[in-house]
Formats: structure tokens, sequence, C-alpha cells
């Protein structure tokens, strides 16, 4: 073998010419010890779906009946302990692409019996231990419950796409928030959402236990809430990146203005029928840091003034996009 392939750095850089090709990091795989490990890690690193995971048991093992994955017998502690192995190499959990998961196992999935005994095998960080990317949109054929979710939870997860379905019980939904900093306390981007964004959600946990919190998206804001919600999102301090979707047309009128005090925030959108807020404010004004984008929505408020400078935007009965620097010497707008 050539001594350059003894360098990590040069074979991941050759493999990951191969990733979109299964077949040729399969072939890379089998060529040599020195080669299967980062091929197979290429490989596995991103899936949409435990089917492919599940078919790494013995044949004898599993069976398929109406498409749904079963287990003939019982797997051996080595055989599971072979697909633990592969479940590591796993680096992103993500929605499927319909086209190409199709293509690779059709309409297959994997029944509840399974996945219960997979999890009672192994706890969350030791079948996932180097996920750092986990879509709930990954998990939608199961219509699994919060649990589930749970078993993908650890502390090198760094992105969570999540989607909650209405149907759970609130307090199930709110438990597993508030344990967010403990089972996920490494995570820099978060996105929440109950029904695709279609309900709101009635209590938000405070983000302050995030401490590499950058980015947060929330897709359902009770406006009758909003200034709890802002409470709780404030904390998160080091928040670079804020969505904000609000839902509902009932608020306060005489609450007066509603600060939000996040020093390190670049990007602000907000979006829904109404905007309860009456100001927002990006309040330290010894920083040089620079609020690039507001995007505000379309409103049925009557007219407002909008004010750049000190970053103090009021409600505008239409969408704008909103440039400035944080001391209000230059700023530009712009209908969308």
């Amino acid at each position: 073998m050539h001594r350059a392939f003894y360098s990590d750095d040069i074979i991941y850089s050759v493999l990951t010419h191969l990733r979109f090709s299964p077949t040729d990091l399969k072939n890379v795989a089998t060529t040599c010890p020195r080669l299967a490990g980062p091929a197979l890690d290429i490989l596995w690193s991103e899936q949409s779906s435990l089917v492919p995971l599940i078919m790494c048991l013995p044949e004898d093992a599993r069976k398929i009946m109406d498409r749904t994955i079963h287990l003939s017998r019982e797997p051996t502690p080595s055989e599971w302990e072979r697909l633990r192995i592969t479940a590591s190499r796993v680096r992103k959990f993500i929605e499927p692409d319909s086209d190409v998961y199709d293509a690779f196992y059709p309409k297959l999935c994997v029944s509840g019996l399974v996945l219960r005994r997979l999890f009672e095998q192994f706890s969350s960080p030791m079948l996932f231990p180097n996920l750092f990317t986990f879509d709930y949109k990954a998990l939608q054929e199961y219509n699994p419950d919060l649990s589930v979710v749970r078993m993908f939870m650890s502390a090198g997860l760094e992105a969570l796409f999540l989607d909650v379905f209405a149907q759970f019980p609130t307090h199930e939904a709110e438990q597993f928030l508030a344990a967010l900093p403990v089972e996920a306390h490494g995570l820099r981007e978060l996105s929440i959402s109950m029904d695709d964004g279609d309900t709101a959600f009635a209590v938000l946990p405070s983000f302050g236990m995030l401490p590499k919190l950058i980015t947060l998206t929330i897709s359902g804001v009770d406006v009758y809430m909003t200034r709890q919600a802002i409470t709780n999102i404030q904390q998160a301090r080091c928040l670079n990146t804020l969505n904000l979707n609000l839902h509902g047309t009932a608020y306060d009128h005489d609450g007066g203005i509603m600060a939000l005090e996040l020093s390190s925030l670049e990007r602000l959108s907000l979006s829904g029928d109404v905007l309860p807020v009456h100001a927002l404010h990006s309040s330290n004004h010894y920083s040089s840091t620079i609020i690039r984008h507001y995007r505000v929505p379309p409103t049925s408020f009557p007219d407002r003034n909008h004010c750049v400078y000190g970053i103090v935007i009021h409600i505008v009965p239409k969408s704008w996009i909103l440039e400035t620097d944080l001391y209000g010497g230059r700023n530009r707008s712009g209908k969308r």
C-alpha cells in the first residue's frame, strides 16, 4: 500500500469523494483493514432510517412480513454488539430523501418489538455515541413516543430538529424539553415545533442551561405567552440566530414594550399573523456586534413607524428586511 495511505487525513479526503456511492465504499472496505474503518465510517455517517441498521442482523435472525422487519429469533449478544459498533459510526440521523430511500429499502419499516429489543440492549450514549445531528422526521414512520427520541440524545449531540405530535401529553413534551440541558447539553442548534408548526407550545423551557446554543427556531409560540417565551429565550446568552413563528391573535395591548436583550444576536426572524411585541431591543451598547437581518412579516395592525437606530423595531404592516449597525450609523431597509 502506498505510504500516503498511512495518513488518516489523506484517506478520509479521498474516500469523501465516494460518499454518494455506497457500493464503492463497500468495495473499499473489503480491500484491506487499513481502509475498512474509514470507508465504513463514511458509509454509515448519514442515515435516514433504522432499517439499514436492523438489516445488519444475520438473515436468520430477522424476517420481513408485510414490509415490516420482525425478529425470527433472539440475536446473540455478539450479534447485538456488531450492530452497536455499526450504530456508533452514525453521525447524522436526518429526514429521508424518499427517492433515495425507496431505491434501497422500498417502504420497509421496523416493528415496534424490534425497536424495544434494540433499546433494551443499549442505553442512548452507548448506541449512538457519535451522533451530532438528529431530525425527528427520520422516525416519523414509527410514530414513536418521546422515550424513543431520548435514545438519540447524548452530550455530543449538536443539532436537534424536533416536531412533537399534539397528541403527546403536554407534560411529556415539557419534561422532554426541560431534560435537554442534562441529556444534550452540547446543543448548538435547536429547532422545535408541534404538528409541523400548526399548534402552539403552551410552555417553553428556559434555554439558559444550554450554554453552547447559538441557533434557535421555535415554530409555534402562543402570542398570549410571548412575554414569558422571550424571558426564557434571552437566557441563552450566546444566541446568534433566532427564528420565531407566532400563533394566535390575543395579546395584552397595554403590556408596554417587550425587550429582547441578547447582545450576541445577529439574525432575527419573526413570522405570524400578528406581533404582540411592541419593540425589540438588542441592548449591549458596548459591543461591536452587528444585527444583520430582521425579518418582520405582514400584520393587521395600524401603521407604525419603524426605527432602526438603537436596534429598535416597531411593528410594520409590511414585510421588511432591515440591516443595521449596532450604533445606528448605517441602515438599509427594503420590502420583501
